[in-house]
């Protein structure tokens, strides 16, 4: 038997209205509210909020299970009211869920098959077909409202569900529009923006946006540290005037939050100032802002806000900003110490990876590159290794002292660079032993050209200090082709390289000749 559902709103019509229950559980279209009749009714609501609950008890009377109404603030869509969930999805980002998608593309969104939507967030489970419509406010999408259902929908649904978000849009607007972020939810997202971010610039330059949307001042500027040196940052129209700021007025400004959380000004009252604010008041500056960065008892430094009018009511603002301050000093100061990290362990990697005197890679990156050459056959095929040993080194270094020999070393290490080629890596073995990894080479000509290079550009005398140095080198030079381990190839290499040392100076031997 079908049985009467009324409304929760009461025996008022306006809002209220009876729905017959029919044995499968749908409602028919007939009995849901008319426009007219749900715009008379939400009028009476007294704000967005209470409009918002009372259209949600209707629209499920109306047979829908699960409504909810996102509106924009601060960029995010917030769950203004919901019925049918346990826990809902706040702060969605523009473009994310279907919600997220139809605020995004301002159009209604309609499915019909959640199996085939990607971008479906799920959240209830059992449920089949989504409804989601943009709300729009004075020409801009403000929001959206969703309307989950575990049952299939149809057109006839579509068409009332739009035509109850167009009457939620008029009651909006007749309210006063879209309700502006707290001050508390405000400094929340700004702080969480914040959180999200890593690098010290985009830090510093998103913490005085934050600083400036909370003051209602019209610029900022960053001075670092303890003020020995000029802000580093600035943004508004006074931005030139304090990127300009004198290094003592910049320090000035410092010691002012040297033992407070802020020092502030509103510039209602002539008084008068230490030479910092002086001169800025010169310049036009009515109102002062200097707030403390600190994080973990380190001073990062301190935010300055400034005003060209008088901001009475800024005494209201000083603790969002304070925390603010806080939030944006801890974040970067890690960062600071995050980037300290990630320099330290490239330098690191680089220390086990490269030569300290020369900074031509060493044996290890060296053995790498040629196990990973020779795992390619292709590679294998077309790699050539030139092992490079100094004939008069020793006499170098013992005639002229240990530092000459690591100077010699490096001017080698920067010739054989430029006798390489592009592709070619550099190592140094160790002492006065090196070794040029060609690979990709389409002959051994080609390898042997690299070959003769290097001896021309050793060929040349190298000035130490007040006296000029000569040495010449021996190469040797071998094929990967036959070799399936990186040792084995350096030791075919090295002893073409003995051979062209008892051929004489200043030669190259390859080792296929030696076989």
């Amino acid at each position: 038997m079908p049985r009467a559902i009324l409304c929760p709103h009461g025996p008022d019509p306006a809002v209220a209205t009876c729905h017959l229950d029919t044995s499968d559980g749908t409602m028919t279209p007939a009995n849901r509210v008319t426009p007219d009749a749900l715009r008379t009714g939400l009028a009476r609501a007294g704000s967005v909020a209470a409009a918002a609950e009372q259209l949600m008890d209707v629209i499920v009377a109306a047979g829908f299970e699960l409504p909810s109404i996102y509106l924009e603030r601060g960029g995010r869509l917030r769950c203004t009211a919901q019925r049918g969930y346990w826990q809902v999805y706040d702060g969605l980002a523009p473009g994310a869920g279907v919600l997220g998608s139809t605020f995004a593309a301002g159009a209604t969104h309609v499915v019909r098959d959640l199996g085939d939507t990607p971008e479906y967030i799920r959240a209830v489970p059992d449920v089949v077909a989504e409804i989601c419509v943009p709300l729009r406010l004075g020409g801009r999408v403000a929001g959206a409202l969703n309307v989950e259902c575990k049952r299939p929908v149809d057109d006839e649904d579509v068409t009332w569900v739009e035509a109850t978000a167009r009457v939620f849009e008029e009651v909006v607007r007749d309210l006063g529009g879209v309700p502006v972020e707290e001050p508390a939810e405000l400094l929340a997202r700004l702080g969480y923006e914040l959180a999200t971010l890593a690098d010290g610039q985009e830090l510093g330059r998103h913490t005085l946006t934050a600083a400036l949307t909370v003051s209602g001042m019209s610029s900022a500027a960053l001075i670092p540290g303890d003020g020995s040196r000029p802000p580093v940052l600035a943004e508004g129209p006074l931005a030139p005037l304090l990127l300009d700021l004198p290094v003592p007025d910049a320090r000035q400004l410092v010691e002012y939050v040297a033992r407070a959380t802020s020092s502030w000004a509103v510039g209602l009252e002539e008084g008068d100032g230490f030479e910092a604010t002086r001169a800025l008041r010169a310049r036009g500056v009515s109102s002062l802002v200097v707030l403390a960065l600190v994080a973990k008892g380190r001073r990062e430094g301190v935010l300055v806000l400034v005003d060209q009018h008088p901001q009475p009511g800024l005494d209201r603002v000083i603790p969002l900003l304070e925390m603010l301050a806080a939030t944006a000093a801890a974040m970067l100061a890690a960062a600071t110490a995050s980037a300290a990290l990630q320099l330290s362990e490239r330098e690191l990697a680089h220390q086990a990876t490269h030569d300290p005197l020369t900074g031509l890679a060493n044996r290890t990156r060296l053995l790498e590159e040629i196990t990973s050459q020779l795992a390619d056959r292709r590679g294998r095929a077309r790699l050539v290794v030139l092992f490079v040993d100094l004939d008069g080194f020793k006499e170098v270094n013992d005639r002229h002292g240990h530092r000459a020999g690591d100077r010699l070393l490096v001017a080698v290490a920067d010739r054989l660079r430029h006798a390489a080629r592009g592709s070619d890596l550099v190592a140094r073995l160790g002492g006065d032993e090196f070794v040029v990894l060609c690979p990709g080479v389409d002959s051994v000509g080609e390898a042997t050209a690299v070959g003769d290079r290097v001896l021309e550009r050793l060929a040349a005398p190298v000035r130490l200090g007040e006296v000029d140095v000569s040495v010449t080198a021996c190469i040797g030079i071998a094929p990967a082709d036959g070799h399936t381990e990186p040792e084995d190839l350096l030791a075919a290499a090295d002893r073409a390289m003995y051979a062209a040392k008892r051929a004489g100076a200043g030669t190259w031997v390859l080792a296929e000749a030696l076989t």
